[in-house]
């Protein structure tokens, strides 16, 4: 299963953490991605709606996907979409404060969405050092 977190405000933060894909595979989904790569967004098909019904009485809450694949199938651009893009990238060895998310009007959630990396991406220098400025900016947004 893939996971993601949803932040909920109301009277300071909690964490609901639920399985993100719903669904359940034979092999596991990398291999399937690597024999398909529309994999993930056949897939979707079936586990967005689910994921909608689930989180829909948490009125407005961000929500945080692990990993591009399940990402990917989340937002509306018909461009791959990379998580360090709102983390600051700027290219090689070149790390910025430039954050961002993807607005309601960009996913298929209808929901803020701050990306995060899958826990093995975690392991990358790049998202260790931009760790704590990407959580700051997210406490920045979620405080508004």
């Amino acid at each position: 299963m893939i996971k993601t977190i949803i932040l909920i405000t109301d009277q300071g933060l909690k964490i609901y953490d639920t399985n993100l894909l719903k669904n359940f595979f034979t092999v596991p989904p990398d291999t399937m991605r690597k024999k398909d790569p529309d994999f993930f967004h056949k897939a979707a098909d079936y586990w967005i709606p689910l994921l909608k019904e689930e989180i829909e009485k948490f009125e407005n809450v961000p929500v945080l996907p692990l990993g591009e694949p399940v990402l990917n199938c989340l937002t509306k651009s018909p461009d791959r979409v990379l998580i360090r893009n709102y983390w600051g990238y700027e290219g090689p060895a070149q790390y910025g404060q430039n954050f961002g998310y993807i607005k309601p009007t960009e996913n298929v959630l209808s929901r803020v969405v701050f990306p995060f990396p899958h826990l093995p991406g975690l392991r990358h220098r790049f998202y260790r050092q931009q760790m704590d400025g990407y959580l700051a900016f997210m406490k920045e947004y979620i405080d508004v």
